[in-house]
């Protein structure tokens, strides 16, 4: 990636930032770097037969971002509670955050993102596998984030998508390394990949787990 494209990308950033401002949403919560990762990916994802997904949107400034990067022709799968984090387990160790964190009404969700009324956007309300709609079961995937914190989230949401993914398809999962609130997510990762021929990578200090469909 050229410094243009890295410029690109934080001037997307800056326009997100500036516009949260405005409706007083949560500080941004990934780094510049995750974020340079994420387009990468995505930029590599656009050519596969499948569509976009993000899990654990939360207040929307990652979805926000990723919406910049895929081509029109996808449809984008927003999906959160809205109601905060579900209930952590006994492999969510060493987590200090309560149980419905992150947690904000969908309204001024719709109101602070800029995407709320796109054709190709989806937002899909209530805890995820369960909420997810007939469309998105008979879906495909070529990327998908996952950013949900906790153990059994993370889990169920990659049994739900990796079997979706098309060949070369990719997850991004946060939190997967170098957050000391977040070791379930670590545990639901190794816990899938275990007993599955899958490429999985890191890259440079960023939290993310980059899991590819072989």
């Amino acid at each position: 990636m050229n410094n243009y494209e890295k410029e690109k990308i934080l001037n997307i950033i800056n326009s997100i930032k500036q516009r949260r401002q405005v409706f007083r949403a949560t500080p941004c919560l990934q780094t510049e770097e995750e974020f340079i990762v994420l387009a990468y990916l995505i930029s590599k994802c656009n050519h596969l037969d499948g569509n976009f997904a993000e899990i654990g949107a939360y207040e929307g400034f990652t979805s926000e971002f990723i919406k910049y990067f895929i081509e029109k022709e996808k449809i984008l799968y927003l999906c959160d509670t809205f109601e905060g984090l579900a209930d952590v387990s006994e492999k969510d160790t060493n987590i200090n955050i309560p149980n419905g964190s992150f947690n904000v009404d969908i309204e001024k969700f719709k109101i602070i993102n800029s995407f709320y009324n796109d054709s190709f956007v989806s937002i899909v309300p209530g805890y995820f596998p369960q909420s997810a709609t007939n469309e998105m079961n008979n879906s495909k995937y070529a990327f998908v984030h996952i950013d949900t914190d906790t153990y059994l989230s993370t889990l169920s949401s990659l049994e739900y998508f990796y079997p979706l993914m098309v060949s070369d398809g990719i997850i991004v999962v946060h939190d997967f390394r170098n957050n000391k609130q977040c070791y379930g997510v670590n545990n639901a990762v190794n816990e899938f990949i275990k007993d599955k021929n899958v490429l999985l990578s890191t890259f440079g200090n960023t939290t993310q787990a980059i899991i590819t469909k072989i």
